[in-house]
């Protein structure tokens, strides 16, 4: 099993000695460079290429996925900062310190941040006109609509921001 996934972190060093934080992901997107040539050298390139080229093939399936693991980082990283920090330093006879409870703060912001990060990737492929794969027949089959009785509503306009903010609404909604 492969330890390095599109999702590793690597310091990338320009020629003026500044230092980045970025993913092989991103990486191998630029295609070229001093990061890409090293990362060829690495016995996993094949697997990392045909993860790389498997995204390319099915972006929403990778979006997706990302997501999901997104959400859980934060699930676990809002756990730590309003409870799992305080059990830990309870359990060691002490209080958490200042430091700790802004490292864990930094982390939960820095985990939500990249899950919005995420859902707006996602919302932007949907406008590109990506689309969901097929839903399959055994799963459309057990869905029933039945009429339901409604009262007449007001006709009020749609403005362009409500329908807009409506369709993001609509395909979060269908995704989760």
């Amino acid at each position: 099993m492969s330890s390095l996934s599109l999702n590793t972190t690597v310091r990338v060093v320009s020629k003026t000695g500044a230092e980045k934080r970025t993913s092989i992901r991103e990486v191998i997107k630029l295609g070229s460079g001093k990061a890409y040539e090293g990362i060829i050298m690495l016995d996993e390139w094949p697997s990392l290429l045909a993860a790389y080229q498997a995204e390319l093939a099915d972006p929403l399936a990778t979006i997706n996925e990302r997501i999901r693991i997104a959400c859980k980082e934060s699930q676990k990283a809002h756990w730590w900062a309003q409870k799992g920090l305080y059990e830990n330093a309870r359990a060691a006879n002490r209080t958490p310190t200042a430091a700790d409870a802004m490292e864990a703060g930094g982390e939960l912001n820095s985990a939500e941040q990249k899950l919005i990060k995420l859902l707006q990737e996602e919302y932007d492929l949907f406008q590109q006109g990506h689309q969901p794969p097929a839903v399959a027949a055994p799963v459309a089959a057990a869905v029933v609509e039945e009429p339901v009785a409604v009262a007449e509503p007001a006709l009020i306009p749609v403005t362009e921001q409500q329908s807009g903010i409506y369709l993001n609404t609509r395909s979060r909604s269908v995704w989760v």
